[in-house]
């Protein structure tokens, strides 16, 4: 999603598609290796959101930092391979493209992989996600937008959040939601419903925040037809076209970025080696020729 329903926005893509279509998926220990051509009328550059660059600095993607931008009409390659397994994504770090739809998912995997779960179909008025009762299942949340944090649900379903920006966390408690701010990934196992006799269809739901301290202003001052709320649909039942009836839970259990227990907890220095004391600074201007 680029925008809120409701909003006319002109986007970035690749290759002639929608730029969130450009899915990079590799295995961890293989050469990442990306191919630009620019044909916008601006410099663009593209970043490897989470990635170290150990080594690559200068693949990193920062216009005018660890690189020159790309120009129009020209090309460059990206070549860098993964430090880690998880959930990344791609961006321009030129301007504001990224705010403008160039983006787009990057995903390494483990060199065990779960198998892939679900397999979304973007052609739908809502995408689906088809469960089985009783099965567990991997989902990977990103939040690429510009501004907006998001608040992720599934009506009627529990699940909790196993790695938090590419590194692996001890299981949290089960939860109803999960805000994710921008630039944030978390993978979350969901536990399918047992019992689907009743209701077969449920909303899976990813709330735009509004407001303090989110942002400046409420969801009630956008234009009209402007809807905060993007829907998907969870399926028990592949025959059924109806949508869902289902309410967001009343009752929110959700978790904050300080209540995680990393796997491998980073252990700090008893001493530092050094101790670097600056008692005043200036501005210097720096220029790339």
């Amino acid at each position: 999603m680029t925008a809120f329903d409701g909003v006319r926005l002109q986007t970035l893509g690749v290759n002639g598609e929608p730029s969130h279509e450009a899915t990079i998926e590799v295995q961890l220990g293989q050469e990442v290796q990306v191919h630009i051509t620019n044909e916008l009328s601006e410099p663009t550059c593209l970043h490897w959101h989470g990635m170290k660059q150990l080594g690559t600095q200068e693949m990193d993607g920062m216009s005018g930092f660890s690189q020159c931008a790309i120009e129009p009409n020209s090309s460059a390659i990206y070549r860098y391979t993964p430090d880690k397994a998880g959930t990344f994504w791609w961006h321009s770090h030129h301007g504001t493209q990224y705010a403008y739809g160039l983006r787009g998912p990057l995903i390494v995997h483990a060199p065990e992989p779960s198998h892939n779960l679900t397999d979304c179909n973007p052609h739908q008025p809502l995408s689906t996600f088809g469960f089985v009762p009783g099965r567990k299942y991997l989902l990977r949340l990103i939040n690429v937008g510009a501004m907006v944090t998001f608040e992720f649900s599934i009506d009627g379903h529990e699940f909790q959040v196993m790695a938090a920006d590419g590194a692996a966390v001890a299981p949290t408690k089960l939860l109803y939601s999960i805000v994710v701010n921008v630039g944030q990934r978390y993978d979350i196992i969901v536990q399918a419903k047992k019992d689907t006799r009743g209701v077969r269809s449920f909303s899976m739901r990813a709330k735009g925040l509004t407001g303090y301290p989110w942002t400046a202003r409420t969801a009630n001052t956008g234009t009209a037809g402007f809807n905060d709320e993007g829907l998907a649909i969870v399926r028990y039942d592949s025959r059924s076209s109806s949508e869902p009836t289902t309410q967001k839970a009343k009752t929110t259990v959700t978790i904050g970025e300080f209540d995680f227990t990393p796997m491998k907890p980073v252990v700090l220095p008893a001493k530092p080696d050094d101790r670097t004391y600056m008692q005043g600074c200036r501005i210097l201007h720096f220029y790339l020729l």
